[in-house]
């Protein structure tokens, strides 16, 4: 609309305002753009907008103006009203957002001719809509002093704590799950990461009315199920699974399976598993649900997107892939990942570092957190659990113990109140 340019040429005093709602390229013609931009620049350097600034700023692009320096006066010209500017801005921008939705619908029609899985070209779809209808949301850009008030109040109360997990004492150093936070779980085989992730999962949703998914690479839903059900009844893993178990075990069952039943957990055990579909599967539960956890076991397993990239390569790509996922969800996820064996062959305890998670340097800089389990080498029941990473907290070292026959881990503190009662 030649308005909005003719408003902005004429001296209209609320200039960064109306930024803040039209871009350069929300202009149809390719030159409106260039004279926007130039305007931008001529404000931005505190000088006064009008033809002359602005044809100066233009530089060689001036030349393509369809009557030279002329145009821009009868663009001025052209303005009715001045102080009509925001309206203008509003019409240009609703214009270009219906443009932008009309070639996102062309970009989708031909997502339907690609050799790719559905629940992939879904995702897709989704997010070149989503980008689509996000561009018009201009006018939530805050400057810092709009966070002040925040900022201050975290000052004196301390931010806010995430959902709990099942150890408190883990829980001082983490602060809980928290949304918006990509946490990774790394251990060796056998030593209990998967247990951490179930454990988690099923705390979540047994205390709060949030749903928790759980992408299950490694176990489909019914083993998956049975390790929940264990903790929950506190009936022997091995019993469940072979159908030795007594009546006393039955009850037990009875009480638990009336609660876990219930229970808002979604066990997704589809075995080739991407980023793209985690999130489509949870983008689909939030419709109706909260979504407060995202468990992937494990990161290394997820297929990835290229398969002609390195190893390496794709782990990075899924652990950024997870990182939006938190961040665009408004949820914790938290990534089990599998460490090598390189701190075996260290000497002295074994203890491993972050260097150690499996072909993957990203982990380290995209992880909000960063947990490492140890087996305890002075006392087998114990683990040790390290937070190596914190971005906005403590590291340190803590311990649970592990009650592999029940399919959990439990709090020291749990432990000693249980023998003092």
């Amino acid at each position: 609309l030649p308005g909005l340019l003719g408003a902005v040429l004429a001296g209209y005093r609320g200039f960064p305002d109306l930024q803040r709602v039209v871009h350069g390229r929300d202009f149809h013609h390719p030159l409106h753009e260039e004279v926007w931009e130039a305007a931008g620049r001529v404000w931005a350097s505190g000088g006064t907008v009008d033809p002359l600034t602005v044809r100066t700023a233009l530089g060689e692009a001036a030349q393509r103006l369809p009557r030279g320096p002329v145009y821009l006066h009868d663009l001025m010209e052209a303005c009715p009203n001045v102080v009509s500017a925001p309206h203008y801005a509003a019409q240009v921008a609703e214009a270009a957002g219906r443009n932008r939705i009309r070639l996102a619908g062309i970009e989708i029609q031909d997502l339907a001719t690609q050799d790719r899985e559905v629940d992939e070209l879904a995702e897709d779809a989704r997010q070149r809509l989503d980008l689509a209808v996000a561009q018009q949301d201009r006018g939530q850009l805050a400057r810092i002093g709009d966070a002040m008030p925040d900022i201050l109040d975290i000052a004196e109360h301390g931010s806010a704590k995430g959902l709990p997990t099942p150890w408190p004492d883990i829980d001082s150093l983490t602060r809980g799950l928290k949304p918006g936070r990509l946490v990774v779980i790394g251990a060796r085989p056998g030593v209990g990461k998967s247990l951490y992730g179930a454990n988690l999962a099923a705390h979540v949703v047994s205390r709060s009315s949030h749903t928790a998914y759980v992408s299950s690479l490694e176990m489909d839903r019914v083993e998956y199920g049975q390790r929940i059900l264990s903790a929950e009844a506190q009936v022997d893993l091995t019993k469940l699974d072979n159908g030795t178990l007594t009546e006393q075990d039955w009850e037990r069952i009875s009480r638990a399976t009336k609660a876990v039943q219930e229970w808002p957990l979604v066990i997704d055990d589809e075995p080739r598993q991407t980023v793209s579909r985690i999130r489509s599967r949870v983008r689909d539960l939030s419709r109706t649900q909260t979504v407060a956890l995202v468990v992937v076991d494990y990161l290394q397993m997820l297929t990835p997107r290229d398969a002609r990239l390195s190893k390496r390569e794709q782990v990075d790509e899924s652990t950024r892939g997870l990182k939006l996922l938190a961040r665009e969800m408004k949820c914790c996820v938290v990534a089990i990942a599998s460490l090598n064996r390189q701190s075996i062959h260290r000497g002295g305890d074994g203890r491993p570092t972050m260097g150690d998670l499996k072909e993957s340097s990203g982990i380290e800089s995209d992880a909000d957190q960063v947990i490492l389990l140890h087996p305890d080498p002075d006392s087998p029941a114990e683990l040790l659990v390290l937070v190596e990473k914190h971005r906005n907290g403590p590291t340190g070292e803590r311990r649970l113990i592990k009650q592999g026959h029940y399919s959990r881990l439990l709090s020291p503190a749990y432990m000693h109140q249980k023998d003092a009662g």
